[in-house]
């Protein structure tokens, strides 16, 4: 269950696995913060490399826990 990160940045974990989270122009899905529309998310890049078919199974497996 979401949020994730240390402050809630991220609502879901497709949004974790985003690799655009890692933009400046990122919108955060949680916590954005006071007066900002827009920003990283840094965080492990696990998952990020992978191919669509092979994240999205990760993602379901990870929902199973």
């Amino acid at each position: 269950r979401g949020p994730f990160e240390h402050n809630g940045s991220v609502a879901t974990l497709e949004d974790w696995f985003d690799p655009a989270r890692l933009k400046d122009d990122y919108v955060p899905t949680g916590w954005v913060g006071v007066g900002v529309k827009t920003r990283a998310v840094k965080g492990h890049p696990f998952g990020l490399n992978l191919s669509a078919g092979d994240r999205a199974a990760l993602v379901a497996f990870l929902k199973t826990l």
